[in-house]
């Protein structure tokens, strides 16, 4: 790797996940271009011109440079795909299991299909495309147009501004920096820039994910898990949220290593539990990876304070022994939520977060009056309201929320446990973990009309007996004391 492109890598958080050792030695890339691939002088280890049909090394081995700048150990395959295209999907077809993700830095002229791409929706890889160099505001060009792609755009080097040349529109999920710096065929050290450059970094990026995919034992990414990875993984740069020009903003990867939280399966002695076993409720338990919102002292950040919460919630869950439990993971976006909690099969979706805006006490959210996701919500709302300082806020309903609506397939709620810019509710948070994983326990197990197995609740302590007092004895023993007085 070249040092020149340190601090696009640093600010890409692909340092913190090349010191963890995902660097791609486990990952396969294809590149689908316009130009000649002929592997450069110390690029042959890694790049196969697998028709062998290249003279030259021209725009296919700048991008497969590309590549190995932001995942150093990748293998790469080259194929023309302005020829031979028939020849060219079969192979990719055939060797699709090992085959991880597919950069296109090729597009169509002037807004025209390309309709032969349409065809590797079917085998499910990643497929990473250039959005286009015609300065475009409303509409990206194909293959990246299509829904089932990745549309990449470029930006400056410093990842703050979409370079003026890139095209954006409804379909562009991201930029990436351009202006990686690669040796050229002369032995010079170049910055090429255009949306070809961009969409190989992300290409790397999704590369270094798959990698970790791989080493954690998690099933293989499909294009429709990169492209939420994308999604919620891209911080903006212009207007917040989407817009045409940046898509959802500069992707990157999190600044920190997912930990995947693993759950101790007990021994089963007979073969009769299995059966219980699977009809136990799936809980998908998704506390906020929003590390942005910062609440009043003590109360730190959103995602700190819930997923503390839900480190404790959790083992109540798995300690009852009649759920089967999965959590999100700190980097996640909600795309990523939803789709994982899809993946779980989950049977009851809570979203866990603490609210801002200047109000005071709990709020649920629900699909819709009458649904279970409102007896969810119900249930929920029952248990922490009474505790939360200020007045009750009630259920509501907001099936356009990412984890309540339809994007999720679970009966599902999302909490708001009080506000964290509001001094009361804020301290109330920060200190008070323990009791609210215990009434998010509780309102779980009220939705299934459970009693509560992982509490230990002490009995009662019996006030002692008063004793039974006989009033004619009591008169005829106060009357012999009055005697035994007057013989004195």
């Amino acid at each position: 790797m070249l040092k020149q492109n340190d601090a696009i890598r640093k600010l890409l958080n692909v340092d913190v996940w090349h010191k963890a050792g995902f660097t791609g030695k486990n990952i396969h890339a294809v590149i689908l271009d316009w130009d000649d691939g002929k592997p450069r002088a110390g690029t042959e280890s890694y790049l196969t011109d697998v028709f062998g049909k290249s003279t030259e090394s021209g725009h296919a081995a700048n991008v497969a440079q590309t590549i190995r700048e932001i995942i150093p150990d990748t293998r790469i395959s080259y194929f023309d795909n302005t020829r031979n295209k028939d020849a060219v999907f079969k192979w990719v077809r055939d060797n699709k299991d090992n085959i991880d993700i597919i950069n296109v830095s090729l597009a169509g002229l002037r807004g025209m299909t390309t309709d032969d791409y349409l065809r590797y929706q079917a085998l499910g890889i990643p497929m990473i495309c250039a959005s286009g160099n015609d300065g475009y505001d409303d509409q990206i060009s194909y293959p990246a147009n299509y829904e089932f792609t990745i549309a990449i755009g470029s930006s400056d080097k410093y990842g703050d501004k979409v370079d003026i040349f890139s095209n954006g529109g409804p379909m562009l999920n991201a930029v990436c920096p351009d202006h990686i710096a690669i040796i050229n065929s002369f032995g010079d050290i170049w910055t090429p820039s255009g949306t070809s450059y961009a969409s190989p970094v992300a290409a790397g990026l999704i590369g270094i994910y798959c990698d970790f995919r791989k080493v954690s034992g998690l099933d293989k990414l499909t294009e429709d898990i990169a492209i939420l990875f994308v999604n919620g993984n891209s911080e903006d740069i212009l207007a917040e949220g989407f817009d045409n020009e940046s898509g959802y903003g500069r992707f990157h990867l999190p600044s920190t290593i997912p930990i995947l939280a693993t759950i101790p399966i007990p021994a089963i002695p007979e073969p009769i539990i299995v059966k219980e076993i699977l009809t136990m409720p799936k809980i998908y338990i998704s506390p906020s990876s929003q590390e942005q919102n910062k609440g009043l002292s003590p109360f730190s950040t959103e995602a700190i304070e819930m997923n503390e919460i839900v480190d404790l919630l959790v083992p109540l869950l798995i300690n009852d022994g009649r759920f089967i439990v999965k959590r999100n993971t700190p980097f996640m976006g909600v795309y990523q939520m939803a789709a994982d909690s899809n993946s779980f099969n989950a049977d009851l979706h809570a979203a866990i977060h603490s609210n801002a805006g200047g109000g005071v006490g709990t709020e649920v959210y629900a699909y819709s009056p009458g649904t279970n996701s409102e007896r969810l919500a119900k249930a929920l709302y029952n248990q922490i309201a009474p505790l939360s300082p200020g007045a009750d806020r009630g259920v509501k309903y907001n099936k356009n929320l990412y984890e309540v609506g339809d994007r999720v397939n679970a009966t599902a709620a999302l909490i708001e446990l009080g506000f964290h810019d509001n001094q009361a509710d804020a301290t109330w948070l920060a200190y008070n973990h323990e009791m609210i994983a215990d009434r998010l326990y509780r309102g779980i197990c009220d939705y299934y009309s459970y009693d509560y197995k992982a509490i230990i609740v002490k009995p009662p302590i019996a006030p002692p007996t008063p004793p039974t007092v006989d009033n004619k004895t009591k008169a005829i023993s106060l009357i012999e004391q009055a005697i035994a007085l007057l013989e004195i």
